[in-house]
């Protein structure tokens, strides 16, 4: 890639050295003439010289940046390599290369490095590192300094660097077993949601592990030995709403950033599972702009998982207040409710004890990340689930589909 000159500052240390120096000859040539007048007119014409070498230098000077993927993933390595050339006849004596900060919460970045290039060389140097959080990256050169050979003259030409938008690891959920009313699936019967109207026989089908047994065919099994399911059309079609907590975390460091990639993992996985079977979907998270997001099939996810990147925790409201904003309509119906928190919230525990009260749908999914496992393990918790409320345990980022499958 060609270059454009920046600016070109002076050195005023080497400066001032040149023009003592010029001083000294010049009264030398004065008095003692000779050689020494020579020698003065010719230092004279030194600066305009490494002048003119570093401008042809920085006219020849190239560089390329090569990345090897476009669109990482959280955990992905990019492997980044910058190819400097020269071009001209006139070697580059002093260059020196930086580079951007790669994330701003992370302290991830790219040694510079000084160098020569000799004419028509050209030099390489390669970097790998891994994208270990979901955000924002900048990769590649911040500055390329060029001086000229007596280092009077430092000139900076434009470069370019590459912004990253790293996504969350896309999990998949073989099946969640969670048997809530109104809502096992989607479609029709006990496969998929809906409530059933017991007089629109449809068919048998044969009876699957985790599947509820409310409508066993009692005879088919008597005769075969084999359960059986009897499936009914639905009176209306399924809904999943997903509220998402994007209040600040509490952690240190890194943790910080673990725990909310772990929620977003979270959601879509969930969503992901979903819309893979048609279910009508919605994801809300508040923030100064809530978050929102509909989808209904297999398709609409390409959409969600790009939006992720718009998913930031900051000081907002909880998502109990953002579920009590939008009025009763978010609990009635076929509508199941699944809020995915990473912070022990009283007001949205005692909205899930409310909520047994009335047998509404909802379930709880608590991101532990970064919790002792006395944390994880909340007497709330017990409490609640001696209820009958559903409330589901995300220890680590490795265990999302697993504790999501747990029974």
């Amino acid at each position: 890639m060609p270059v454009m000159m920046r600016n070109l500052p002076l050195r005023l240390k080497n400066l001032a050295v040149l023009v003592f120096s010029l001083i000294i000859l010049y009264l030398a040539g004065f008095y003692f003439g000779g050689y020494l007048m020579t020698l003065f007119y010719f230092a004279l014409t030194l600066p305009l010289l490494s002048l003119i070498l570093c401008l042809i230098t920085l006219a020849g000077m190239r560089y390329h940046q090569d990345f090897d993927t476009e669109h990482p993933v959280k955990g992905q390595e990019i492997h980044y390599r910058l190819t400097l050339s020269n071009e001209s006849i006139v070697p580059i004596a002093h260059m020196h290369c930086s580079f951007k900060a790669i994330h701003q919460h992370m302290d991830l970045t790219m040694p510079g490095f000084s160098t020569y290039l000799k004419a028509k060389g050209e030099k390489t140097e390669s970097y790998t590192f891994r994208c270990s959080y979901r955000g924002i990256y900048t990769v590649g050169l911040e500055r390329i300094e060029i001086s000229d050979p007596l280092g009077f003259i430092t000139t900076s030409p434009s470069v370019l660097y590459r912004t990253f938008y790293v996504y969350p690891r896309i999990l998949r959920i073989p099946q969640l077993p969670l048997e809530i009313r109104n809502w096992e699936g989607g479609g029709t019967g006990s496969s998929h949601g809906g409530d059933p109207d017991l007089s629109l026989y449809t068919q048998l089908r044969q009876y699957s592990e985790g599947q509820s047994i409310r409508h066993i065919h009692w005879k088919k099994f008597a005769l075969t030995g084999k359960p059986f399911l009897t499936e009914y059309e639905t009176t209306a079609e399924p809904e999943i709403r997903v509220y998402l907590d994007t209040r600040p975390c509490q952690g240190r460091g890194n943790q910080v950033l673990e725990i909310e990639d772990t929620s977003v993992e979270i959601t879509v996985a969930l969503v992901k599972y979903f819309l893979d079977r048609g279910i009508f979907l919605t994801v809300l998270a508040p923030g100064r702009d809530v978050f929102r997001f509909a989808g209904a099939a297999a398709a609409d996810f390409d959409r969600f998982y790009r939006a992720t990147i718009n998913i930031m925790f900051q000081t907002t409201i909880s998502p109990s207040q953002l579920f009590r904003s939008e009025g009763s309509s978010a609990s009635h119906g076929n509508r199941t409710t699944l809020f995915i928190t990473h912070l022990m919230d009283p007001e949205l525990l005692g909205l899930i004890e409310d909520s047994l009260i009335t047998e509404t749908p909802f379930v709880l999914i608590y991101n532990g990340v970064g919790q002792e496992r006395k944390g994880r393990v909340s007497p709330a918790f017990h409490r609640l689930r001696e209820k009958g409320a559903k409330i589901l345990v995300v220890e680590n980022p490795e265990s999302i589909v697993a504790d999501l499958g747990a029974q």
